[in-house]
């Protein structure tokens, strides 16, 4: 799809406002997603659609791609552990999280199940409440309501914590 035809089926349908989650699946992926992010914000900026960036563990240039991602005031970050090729609380991530607290830069997780990985959780409920008790400062989004497939424990591990939010893609279908 394009921006345009997903813009016409969200106005379409009555959805007010859609978020353009971009994942650079490889180490040189970062620049060229955050520069279209960035212009896709100032294209349709009077729209209804907000563009957010990516980084990836990688690539040695990444904090320095996180300022860059502030200054181009990008709203935010996705980060896919299934597709990037971690876990979500391995320290090697860590320099990310706390320049992402620094600057205010809050980060969208996939979490839980995913059918690219089936038999591996790289997100799993008690290790994303472990980021976010290690770095409290950091706005975590963990997608399909803090771990697909995983509600018991998205209930034990990661409910209530105040710098965790949860989204609802994808539940419908795995209700």
């Amino acid at each position: 799809g394009t921006v345009a035809t997903t813009l016409s089926f969200m106005k379409k349908i009555g959805v007010d406002m859609f978020v353009n989650l971009n994942i650079a699946t490889g180490p040189n992926q970062q620049t060229t997603i955050n520069n279209v992010a960035s212009q896709l914000n100032t294209q349709y900026e009077k729209e209804s659609m907000i563009s957010i960036g990516s980084v990836h563990h990688l690539n040695p240039d990444s904090i320095n791609e996180l300022n860059r991602i502030k200054d181009l005031n990008i709203k935010g970050i996705k980060l896919h552990p299934d597709y990037q090729g971690f876990f979500i609380a391995d320290k090697e991530l860590y320099p990310i999280y706390d320049a992402c607290s620094q600057l205010d830069i809050p980060i969208i997780f996939h979490s839980g199940w995913d059918c690219y990985s089936p038999d591996v959780i790289h997100a799993p409920p008690q290790q994303s409440a472990t980021v976010a008790k290690k770095f409290p400062k950091l706005k975590m989004v963990l997608a399909h309501f803090g771990g697909l497939l995983m509600w018991e424990d998205v209930l034990e591990h990661v409910a209530g914590i105040e710098n965790v939010y949860l989204d609802t893609a994808m539940l419908a279908t795995y209700c």
